[in-house]
């Protein structure tokens, strides 16, 4: 397995996250409707979290001593947990018991957030993995 060539094809998947991330970032803005956030959280769910599984499984394989994945999965992890934290959000907005702006300003932190870690991955961590030589 080329390694620059799995990470070549990670990264093509966070451009596509991002554009999908800024459609619904878009909708979020102009509405926090039902759709807008279900649609956050089924892509979060579908997309991402299979991603993110995929890249632990396939850089524990290939990082080697190059770099400690655990970095990875314990961004994840955070990931995951931030998701359960914004459903039971979603689900007291569902009842009434949560504001929309509150909504709002979560999903669009969430967004801001997935971003971010994509650019980490990108920027740090995967040219660890690839054994390029960081000079920050």
């Amino acid at each position: 397995m080329d390694i620059h060539r799995v990470l070549d094809n990670l990264i093509s998947e966070h451009k596509e996250f991002r554009r999908v991330l800024s459609k619904i970032e878009e909708e979020i803005k102009e509405s926090v409707s039902q759709e807008s956030i279900d649609l956050l959280i089924e892509f979060i769910k579908r997309e991402v979290d299979e991603h993110s599984y995929k890249e632990e499984e396939v850089l524990y394989e290939l990082a080697g001593d190059r770099f400690d994945v655990d970095a990875i999965v314990f961004a994840h992890e955070n990931i995951r947990e931030r998701l359960r934290e914004f459903e039971d959000l979603v689900e007291d907005f569902r009842k009434g018991e949560a504001d929309e702006e509150v909504v709002k300003r979560e999903s669009l932190s969430f967004i801001n957030m997935l971003r971010d870690h994509f650019s980490e991955e990108e920027n740090l961590f995967f040219p660890l993995i690839r054994g390029d030589d960081l000079y920050v």
